[in-house]
């Protein structure tokens, strides 16, 4: 009797083992025909998508879909702090959009009224049938420009905390003679400017300072020079080439009134104090001042030998052209102070002043000439302002403010005017 009471406990135990694997099984069974069944349905795989991802903000599970198209320094962090950003805490939606392919399925996200995202969903084969899964995700960063990091020979640099390897550098390191050997680092795909440190040797790490006008990251002392349009820059004698360029056209007030621009130069120096010259083509030597960021400026350099010499040449030239245009002067007298031919001439002698109304007498007041820049030995330019008054009737009293700069040069020993510009 002990003996079959044994056996029957064996044998029951043996078939309720059985009996919960095979329910086990089922339900295991039943499970996975249920997520298959779910994810035949793209709808419902979007939904789910979307509800992990983007209603529950897992950016951070995101990130594995978009990776690839960031650079190796990028951060996941990064990368979540600004989606988290871009949502600004907005409601999120999603929407179906056209795809390009039958076995592909595309949904919009939508963060208030902005798109924020697209993921697109593929057909593929599963154990009990097609299934729909995600294939791709487009969260719309745009990676800031590429960026240099330029470091003495020999240094270790660190982006975001991370080891730059040798791959990020330039073949051979560089030879500027305005700083000596350095290396050259260029990262690309980065979602925003980060925090990049140098280390010499096992020295402490120190950061960099971004300069935004040369974009670039730099260990070497950066200086920068704004010269004006038509000079070269030297740097203890040597002039510098226009690869050194970051900006052109520059323009200032100054600068408009002499049709002139300013040029950048940007270049790391290790100089203590770098000798700092220009000139232009006709030899003419500027003068560039030292400004309170640590960089150079060339100022417009007036002449007052110029303005002694032609003060009343440059005044009597405007005065005419005021006299002429309202009928108080003569071709003849033009003549005598615009260069025939030129455009200005031109459009001052094409002018209809016929039509201009008859008055009783005209005068000048606050009359002056200044601002006599010299643009090389036959060249000039002048500034000229004055009032001038026409007096119509008794009572009819009218003011016309003049500020004009002229350009005049030698032809054949006559310096006539070529060009005029209003400043008002």
């Amino acid at each position: 009797m002990k003996i079959f009471k044994g056996k029957f406990k064996k044998v029951y135990l043996f078939g309720m083992t059985a009996a919960c694997i095979g329910i086990i099984c089922w339900l295991v069974f039943f499970w996975l025909r249920l997520d298959a069944f779910e994810k035949s349905i793209p709808e419902n795989v979007a939904s789910q998508i979307f509800s992990q991802y983007f209603e529950g903000s897992d950016f951070q599970k995101l990130y594995q879909w978009e990776k690839s198209s960031f650079s190796d320094l990028e951060s996941s962090s990064n990368y979540t702090a600004y989606l988290l950003e871009k949502a600004g805490g907005r409601e999120m939606r999603l929407q179906s959009i056209r795809a390009v392919f039958d076995d592909t399925k595309k949904f919009a996200v939508f963060s208030g009224g902005d798109i924020f995202a697209e993921f697109e969903l593929r057909q593929d084969d599963g154990f009990f049938g097609k299934i729909w899964e995600l294939s791709g995700v487009n969260t719309f960063i745009r990676t800031i420009e590429p960026f240099e990091i330029i470091v003495p020979e020999g240094y270790s640099v660190l982006v975001g905390g991370m080891p730059v390897s040798q791959s990020y550098k330039s073949s051979s390191a560089v030879q500027c003679i305005f700083a000596g050997s350095h290396d050259i680092y260029t990262i690309e795909n980065m979602i925003s400017h980060p925090v990049v440190e140098v280390r010499e040797g096992g020295g402490t790490a120190r950061t960099l300072a971004y300069n935004e006008d040369a974009n670039v990251y730099s260990a070497i002392p950066t200086v920068q020079a704004k010269v004006l349009e038509g000079f070269t820059l030297y740097i203890n004698g040597i002039p510098v080439s226009d690869s050194f360029l970051t900006a052109e056209g520059e323009r200032a007030a100054e600068t408009d009134r002499l049709r002139l621009t300013r040029r950048t130069y940007t270049f790391y120096s290790n100089f203590d104090d770098p000798e700092l010259t220009v000139k232009s083509l006709s030899g003419i030597e500027g003068s560039l001042v030292y400004t309170e960021d640590g960089n150079f400026f060339q100022e417009i350099v007036y002449d007052s030998e110029l303005e002694a010499l032609h003060k009343d040449y440059a005044i009597d030239a405007a005065m005419t052209y005021a006299r002429f245009i309202t009928n108080n002067s003569t071709l003849a007298e033009l003549r005598r102070y615009f260069e025939a031919g030129t455009p200005i001439f031109e459009v001052i002698r094409t002018t209809e002043v016929y039509w201009y109304t008859t008055h009783l007498s005209y005068w000048f007041e606050n009359v002056n000439a200044s601002e006599f820049v010299k643009r090389d030995e036959d060249t000039f330019s002048a500034r000229v302002t004055f009032d001038q008054f026409i007096r119509r009737t008794a009572r009819d009293l009218h003011q016309f403010p003049l500020d004009v700069t002229l350009f005049i040069r030698n032809v054949d020993g006559r310096f006539l005017v070529y060009d005029m510009i209003s400043n008002a």
